[in-house]
């Protein structure tokens, strides 16, 4: 039983370690100019929408970052 209970006791704490949200969304992008150019050492703007259900859905949230 108490070996049952230790099984039982290790799977829950791996959905609960693995089962998280994490609090960031990772990305890398790289900006290009119309002709495919690289553009490196200069400001851009970015603008981050999340959409509700699909490309045409409502906008649930939007971050502008402009540098």
């Amino acid at each position: 039983m108490k070996k049952l209970l230790c099984i039982v006791a290790f799977l829950m704490l791996n959905i609960f370690v693995f089962g998280t949200v994490p609090e960031a969304i990772k990305y890398q992008a790289v900006a290009r100019d119309n002709n495919g150019n690289v553009l490196s050492n200069r400001p851009v703007s970015i603008r981050l929408s999340i959409l509700k259900t699909n490309v045409s859905g409502a906008t649930v949230y939007v971050k502008l970052t402009m540098q």
